[in-house]
């Protein structure tokens, strides 16, 4: 790989996600479209699933450039998302979505830090999963429960 993007970045970590959790994640978006129908939390089945955003952090020089190369820091935040309304409709004893939600967002973190920079090929020089944040969104009449995995890996950059 000549020149290792964000763009780049994005594109490898979405298809792996789709790749590694088919039964968990039912579309990636690259970046975050703001407004999710609730078709889009759906298998073709109809089962809930849940919808991952895919969103530029930061690009860093992290170390001196050359002619020939730089060394930069890449940062995604990779946002999970669940509709929690159908979860709520049922009404359930304990929040399911959460729950669910909650393994599905360990699993993700843990693909990230392990396996992913293996996809990325020879230029991820490390990567790490620092911090998780969650939130509640509302975007029309749906309860959207998210969690926003701060990916972030240091690549070497080629200039030749």
């Amino acid at each position: 790989m000549a020149d290792f993007t964000m763009d780049n970045l994005i594109d490898v970590v979405g298809n792996a996600l789709l790749r590694q959790f088919p039964d968990d994640i039912s579309q990636v978006y690259y970046g975050d479209v703001g407004i999710y129908p609730p078709k889009a939390f759906q298998s073709n089945r109809g089962e809930q699933r849940r919808v991952v955003a895919i969103v530029p952090s930061s690009d860093v020089l992290d170390e001196g450039r050359n002619p020939m190369a730089e060394i930069r820091m890449l940062t995604v935040n990779v946002i999970v998302m669940v509709n929690m309304t159908p979860f709520f409709e049922a009404m359930p004893a304990e929040a399911i979505g959460e729950r669910v939600m909650v393994q599905l967002v360990d699993k993700i973190r843990t693909f990230l830090a392990q396996d992913v920079a293996m996809t990325l090929g020879g230029n991820v020089l490390t990567s790490k999963v620092p911090s998780v944040q969650w939130d509640w969104m509302q975007r029309g009449t749906n309860a959207i429960r998210a969690a926003a995995i701060e990916f972030e890996v240091k690549v070497q950059v080629m200039r030749l």
